[in-house]
């Protein structure tokens, strides 16, 4: 199964939500590792020993150019990156508008990681013929433009 590793760059950031999150993913046999305080010169060492299969990269407006560091390190070893938090799901159309950014999750955090996860497993995970139907997303189509899907209900 696919493995996950997110990263928290924000202690303002509700530890509840985390935790659920995770929890949702476990129980649908997917493996996942939080961390917290990722330094970026730590970042590409964490990706070696933890070796994700995608990266989701927890952010607030104020840690945009920490996330954006970490990404790029994630881009450099061909690690999809994921991106969540309150500033991405204001402003999904930022986050796509850099290339190190592969999807940004807007809604449902553990509901759409598990999805995620899932078209993972499948080979589908970048593909826009599957993401057309994830909710809970802004993704690139095949040219490159931005795409917001609908929200997942609460």
């Amino acid at each position: 199964m696919p493995k996950l590793l997110i990263i928290q760059t924000s202690p303002s950031f509700d530890q509840n939500s985390f935790e659920v999150a995770d929890k949702h993913i476990q129980s649908n046999g997917h493996e996942s590792v939080t961390l917290s305080s990722v330094k970026v010169s730590e970042f590409e060492d964490l990706l070696i020993s933890h070796h994700p299969d995608i990266v989701a990269i927890e952010v607030e407006k104020k840690s945009r150019a920490h996330a954006l560091a970490l990404a790029a390190i994630g881009w450099d070893a061909s690690v999809p990156v994921v991106v969540f938090g309150s500033d991405p799901a204001d402003d999904p159309i930022w986050y796509l508008a850099n290339p190190e950014f592969d999807i940004v999750v807007h809604s449902g955090l553990g509901e759409t990681l598990v999805a995620l996860l899932n078209l993972t497993a499948e080979g589908n995970l970048l593909n826009p013929i599957f993401l057309k139907h994830e909710l809970g997303i802004a993704y690139r189509d095949s040219f490159g433009g931005p795409i917001v899907n609908e929200p997942r209900s609460s």
